[in-house]
């Protein structure tokens, strides 16, 4: 964008609130890009801690040296993020005006296209607006253009979705986002995976497959619901998992999810090369190598990332072209072929051969665990009960295995299972074969978007999951950095690299077939973070736990139900390595997941994962006045004790499990009185929350009292610290530091 003169000297002799105003609309733009940026990693597969705080970073950096924004808002955004914003806008009608005089100089906008801007600043105010005329000499309407061209109507039409989005109630919002996010390539999988146990069977299954996904994301959600470093900061899903399970459970997630986005990546070529080279004359490796070019083009690039509004646009896009072919299909149905009970038209038998590609293409449909982190911090501040998060989730696999069910008897009704069992590709091709070239347009459409959006997020994870690993590097000259960042770059592409590669021998040899891809990818990656790990997160929050959901089922977390669960995945990993698979190379692999399951679980028993904890949190958050808190847990359960707090020499007291803390400036001292439970642990922490949403420590000192013994200690960086305990009766005193109004 050019730059423009903003303040002229007439306007700054008359007086107006120049030099303030135009301080402010660098704030205002600074936290708009900051929240669109942090908004952007809500729709990666697996974001970087890393790459969030150092996102922070810059932006502080910036603001601190007064420097150009690492990334320049638009006012779209503006518009969008003005519920982020307004609260920098000091009760001022001149600087109102001002506010509003600077981005109608910078900016081109309608008075329609800018309702959260004209609330924020009161523009549509009288007030306002005769201080408006008074400085400017013009009506406030000047500022307003009075028609936009066609690409700035096509920026304001995609702004209004992610309006509509962040308006939506937070469960209606939980549910959009999980389906955008998580609808998967193995939808183009299913129908060949299951054309050999029959279209019956195999509706059958993935209703048990997606009841059983069910319980497992609403168990995630529920952990993520207690956990405390995902309202605050810069936390993800390998955070939560290293909160409830220690590094050896964050690493085993980081892994899973690498597999997931390496074999992703290779399937996605697969998909797409050989589903277009049947609708098309050009050969599949072209195929492979464009989808290939245009990856390392956006890696090289790193800026080119997928926005949340961009993938919601092309799921609704994909689930809409979907429901036209099932359409199609569904006027052509072929009762005949429906009947069949299986490819060769025998009678429906559980055989190893014929589950190959089964179960690990249904496993591999129900992936969108892997996101609910994401959602969480955008539903939980809006929402903190976690009851929207938890039933949102859940309702979100409902509707997923319904389009599923529909797109199941659409294609088995139109294609028979001679051909279903016969195809190396996507079921796009087989279906356009038999409804027609309109078919294979729908078709080519949705292979290009389907495993295309699957592509560019795998290869965004793999990417950022080797940078990060690389970030330590430090070269000591400018040509050893230069060259270091090139091999960095080189280094964090590999994986994709390697996809490629081993995609392109795939498709020379005619070995590769999309839907036994998918079906790895399933048994050696969404097993475990969609199924194992959820249910060891779920046992350990609801002993450890920082919070306690509004919303909580005795029967998820029975003992019983989790160790079917559990036994479930582990089962199913086991019965690939000892009868499905059928290569060494695949069994070994199965059977050794199977056993570092089972490993991983006896070491977090034996490390202490499950140990029972109480938790004491006192919070000051600067987004709501200043107000203080306090929160009291023990097992996973609200805990009744004795609060007391001294402010401004008076003494309060109070008895609740949670409660506010008025005044918290003039607060100096917090003592906590917890009565005996079975917590073998205490988690003492003080925080404070900025109004960026984040967390940090306050400056405050920790006495303990227990069983006649008393000792202190220090808070870690992130605020927080974890105590062994007795479970007796214990007192904790915080004394703040006298600076901690001040900050």
């Amino acid at each position: 964008m050019t730059s423009v003169n903003l303040i002229s000297r007439d306007e700054v002799l008359r007086g107006l609130p120049a030099g303030r105003a135009q301080t402010l609309l660098y704030l205002i733009e600074a936290r708009t890009a900051h929240a669109a940026a942090r908004a952007q990693q809500t729709a990666d597969l697996f974001p970087s801690e890393a790459e969030a705080e150092s996102l922070d970073q810059a932006y502080l950096q910036s603001i601190a040296l007064s420097r150009d924004l690492p990334r320049q808002p638009t006012i779209q955004e503006i518009e969008q993020y003005a519920p982020v914003w307004k609260e920098l806008v000091p009760a001022s009608d001149q600087m109102h005006a001002a506010l509003a005089h600077l981005l109608g100089k910078k900016y081109q906008f309608t008075a329609r296209a800018t309702p959260a801007i004209r609330a924020a600043l009161r523009l549509d105010t009288s007030p306002v607006q005769e201080a408006y005329l008074q400085y400017y000499g013009q009506p406030l309407g000047t500022i307003y253009t009075p028609r936009v061209t066609l690409s700035d109507r096509l920026r304001w039409a995609i702004g209004a979705i992610g309006n509509w989005v962040d308006t939506l109630p937070p469960f209606q919002q939980t549910c959009v986002l999980m389906i955008a996010m998580s609808f998967p390539q193995a939808a183009l999988a299913l129908s060949i995976a299951l054309a050999g146990v029959g279209p019956l069977i195999g509706i059958g299954l993935i209703i048990l497959f997606g009841l059983v996904n069910m319980v497992t994301v609403a168990a995630l959600a529920e952990a993520v619901t207690r956990n405390g470093t995902i309202r605050y900061g810069n936390a993800f899903l390998g955070r939560v998992a290293a909160d409830y399970l220690g590094p050896s459970g964050s690493m085993v997630m980081t892994l899973a999810v690498g597999v997931f986005g390496f074999l992703g990546e290779i399937a996605a070529f697969v998909g797409i090369a050989k589903t277009l080279a049947g609708f098309t004359p050009i050969p599949t490796v072209v195929w492979a190598a464009a989808l290939f070019g245009i990856n390392i083009f956006r890696l090289a690039r790193q800026s080119l990332k997928l926005s949340l509004i961009v993938s919601l646009i092309m799921a609704t896009t994909v689930i809409a072209l979907l429901t036209m072919l099932s359409a199609f299909a569904l006027t052509n149905f072929h009762f005949d072929y429906f009947s069949m009970n299986t490819s060769d038209g025998t009678r429906a038998e559980i055989k190893p051969a014929l589950l190959q590609a089964l179960l690990g293409v249904l496993l591999t449909a129900y992936y969108g665990h892997i996101f609910v982190t994401q959602i969480a911090r955008v539903v939980l501040p809006r929402e903190p009960s976690g009851r929207a998060l938890i039933n949102g989730s859940v309702a979100s696999i409902g509707i997923l295995t319904l389009i599923f069910v529909v797109w199941e008897l659409a294609v088995t009704g139109v294609v028979s299972p001679q051909a279903l069992a016969g195809t190396a590709g996507t079921v796009l091709t087989p279906l356009a074969s038999a409804l027609g070239p309109g078919a294979g347009v729908l078709g080519s459409l949705v292979v290009i978007l389907l495993p295309g959006l699957a592509s560019i997020r795998a290869a965004d994870v793999l990417f950022n999951l080797v940078r990060e690993r690389l970030s330590a590097a430090r070269p000591q000259t400018q040509s050893t950095r230069r060259l270091s960042q090139r091999g960095r770059l080189l280094l964090s592409m590999s994986p994709v690299i390697v996809a490629f590669l081993i995609a392109e021998w795939m498709l020379l040899t005619g070995s590769g077939s999309f839907a036994r891809i998918v079906s790895i990818s399933g048994v050696m990656a969404v097993s475990l973070f969609a199924g194992v790990l959820p249910t060891l997160m779920l046992a350990a929050s609801r002993r450890k736990g920082d919070f306690v959901p509004k919303t909580v089922s005795a029967i998820l977390g029975h003992p019983l139900v989790l160790g079917a669960i559990y036994a479930l995945f582990l089962g199913i990993i086991l019965a690939h390595g000892l009868v499905i698979w059928q290569t060494p190379l695949e069994r070994g692999m199965a059977l050794a997941l199977g056993a570092g399951i089972v490993a991983l679980t006896v070491h977090l028993l034996r490390s202490g994962a499950f140990r029972p904890r109480a938790v004491i949190e006192l919070r000051h958050d600067l987004r709501g006045g200043g107000q203080g808190s306090f929160t009291l847990t023990a097992v996973g359960q609200p805990l009744r004790g004795g609060v007391e707090w001294v402010c401004a020499g008076q003494v309060e007291r109070s008895n609740a499990s949670d409660g506010a803390i008025a005044n918290f400036a003039q607060v100096r001292k917090v003592t906590f009185y917890l009565p005996a439970t079975a917590a073998r642990e205490l988690k003492v922490w003080a925080h404070r929350v900025t109004l960026e949403g984040n967390s940090e420590r306050l400056q405050v000192t920790l006495q303990v009292v227990e069983s006649g013994a008393t000792y202190s200690c220090e808070l870690q960086p992130e605020g927080f610290t974890v105590l062994p305990v007795r479970g007796q009766e214990c007192q904790v005193q915080i004394t703040l530091a006298s600076d901690q109004a001040n900050k």
